[in-house]
């Protein structure tokens, strides 16, 4: 057998040093703050709506927001469509949820939930028009790529979500 010459052991030691105070380094350096992770991709905090002086035949018209949390699915909701949510039990179910009556000539701007937004992959917006079949004029889909603060306009018979300037020029040009 080989006997270990000083030389050679001293090697050793200094290099498991090395290797325990590097270790001792990396993790003893590791942030100790819990960084907290918000979930919630949507930048939304309020929502306007801005009606028409008529609309949905004179009468109020129920609008839901629906907060699409992590924990669902978008198709779970659109695949309901605004035709059916507001008679499906889904809608009674959906905890995640805020209605608004809306009437001609109103106004009216809705705080989103916080605490609901925290965990909001998307918002969708049904509205419940009389004598309106078409699903896509009574629903707005807002994903993260959303403002702080949407418009939506209430025409007569449907929801367009307004887009700064563009939908007012257009409105000028040929409304």
């Amino acid at each position: 057998m080989q006997q270990s010459t000083p030389f050679k052991a001293i090697i050793k030691r200094t290099l498991l040093i090395i290797i325990g105070g590097l270790f001792v380094l990396v993790n003893g350096c590791a942030p100790t703050e819990v960084v907290e992770q918000d979930f919630g991709l949507i930048s939304t905090k309020t929502i306007r709506f801005q009606c028409d002086k008529q609309i949905n035949q004179g009468l109020l018209l129920p609008v839901d927001i629906i907060y699409i949390t992590r924990y669902h699915m978008p198709r779970e909701v659109v695949s309901i469509g605004p035709n059916k949510w507001f008679n499906s039990l889904w809608r009674e179910r959906w905890e995640e949820r805020q209605t608004v009556s809306l009437k001609g000539g109103e106004i009216r701007k809705v705080k989103l939930n916080e605490l609901w937004l925290r965990n909001t992959k998307f918002l969708i917006i049904y509205a419940d028009y009389k004598g309106v079949e078409e699903p896509y004029s009574q629903q707005i889909i807002i994903d993260k790529g959303g403002y702080r603060h949407e418009n939506v306009l209430v025409l007569p018979s449907s929801l367009v979500l307004d887009e700064e300037y563009g939908f007012w020029l257009w409105r000028w040009l040929f409304g």
